[in-house]
């Protein structure tokens, strides 16, 4: 079973959302009561926040220009992801909404996760005294994680309704 180059590039994307996962939970339980474990709320946010811009920025430039590629008159839609749903009108919600919604929530983790990993590298020494700081990290921690999600649950579900959109069926 060989694997193709779409389909390549589309498990990079994936394993960096499994590092996203493994960068949220250390930086989570790093921000814990105990002192020994701060360098994990340090470095899971840096993975968080690198994961994050890899799996953007992977997603933007590599996985969606196959998603929005014009289709040659008379073409099988099926190979088209985007011309497929605004093709049926009972399908192009999945665009307007699922897609374009997707699209933009998925940047806003980066930027989170950066501010998360920036307020635990700056305030490193005092995340263990200052609840305020380890309360805005553990808050950016979480809303980059969560909007990753979104983007990533719109994407596999974008996945099973339009056929080919993400190079997998």
């Amino acid at each position: 079973m060989a694997v193709t180059d779409r389909q390549f590039l589309l498990l990079l994307h994936l394993g960096l959302g499994a590092l996203y996962l493994h960068g949220f939970g250390s930086g989570l339980a790093g921000l814990s009561q105990h002192a020994r474990l701060v360098r994990f709320a340090v470095i899971g946010a840096m993975v968080l926040a690198f994961a994050a811009w890899a799996s953007v920025l992977t997603g933007t430039y590599l996985i969606y220009p196959w998603y929005r590629a014009v289709a040659p008159a008379g073409a099988d839609l099926s190979a088209f992801p985007q011309r497929f749903l605004l093709a049926d009108p009972s399908l192009e919600r999945w665009h307007k909404f699922g897609m374009e919604w997707k699209e933009h929530v998925a940047w806003l983790s980066p930027i989170l996760a950066t501010a998360a990993a920036y307020l635990a590298v700056r305030y490193r020494s005092q995340l263990e005294e200052w609840v305020g700081v380890r309360r805005t990290v553990r808050v950016f921690l979480t809303l980059a994680f969560a909007t990753g999600l979104v983007a990533g649950a719109l994407g596999a579900a974008l996945n099973k309704v339009a056929p080919n959109a993400f190079a997998f069926q």
